[in-house]
């Protein structure tokens, strides 16, 4: 699976912003937010998973559009210390441009850090990627060539994906019902939050659902 698959693959824009709160929420209760988030700041939204371990993407809603930069730190594309691997960028519109200098992208480097981009413009009706990039010289690599496996969660499956993470990452074990009620962005109730999380009420999360933007709260 490479950038072209997942192009193909990521839902429309509303749906995709749908899937990334919804899996912000779930970590806020599950996990303290522990590896994805979803911030509000600028006139702009900015769905993060970080896991951790060098692995990480962030998904950035425009007026613009939609941009979307990620880093899988396994991959022979991986930019630390040296240019962006050729291709990558290629076809980037001009509103886009600004995140390359965005320190946020940079992960913790002096400039733009990425193994896989993809875009979409206000207003387009598919998601985009460089042109021609050639990924022979990652082909073996044990996941994919780029790293950009790491969207699958937010194409489809969000409720399968996230009880996995959930056990075998988390050691929880979330209820598969209010797990897709959270995907639906069903207002959450005291009862749904300790069937999400008995460790936690609605009281101890409500602050962070709130910040999220989460309906309801």
């Amino acid at each position: 699976m490479n950038v072209y698959d997942i192009a193909a693959a990521l839902p429309p824009v509303d749906v995709l912003r749908r899937h990334c709160l919804a899996l912000a929420a779930l970590d806020a209760v599950v996990a303290d937010g522990e590896r994805f988030t979803f911030a509000q700041s600028d006139g702009e939204t900015t769905a993060r998973m970080d896991d951790g371990c060098g692995d990480e993407y962030d998904i950035v809603f425009s007026s613009a559009g939609v941009f979307i930069r990620g880093v899988y730190h396994e991959s022979s594309m991986s930019a630390y210390h040296q240019a962006t691997w050729p291709g990558l960028l290629d076809g980037l519109p001009t509103a886009f441009v600004p995140y390359l200098l965005d320190p946020r992208f940079h992960s913790g480097t002096k400039s733009f850090v990425a193994t896989f981009v993809l875009w979409r413009l206000d207003g387009a009706d598919r998601w985009s990627a460089g042109r021609d990039i050639d990924l022979s010289p990652a082909e073996d690599d044990e996941e994919g060539a780029d790293g950009s496996w790491l969207l699958r969660p937010v194409c489809d499956g969000v409720t399968d994906w996230y009880l996995d993470l959930a056990q075998t990452v988390y050691d929880a074990d979330p209820d598969r019902a209010a797990v897709e009620c959270v995907v639906e962005l069903c207002p959450l109730t005291e009862t749904m939050v300790r069937a999400l999380n008995p460790a936690v009420g609605l009281a101890e999360v409500g602050a962070a659902l709130a910040r999220l933007g989460y309906p309801g709260h």
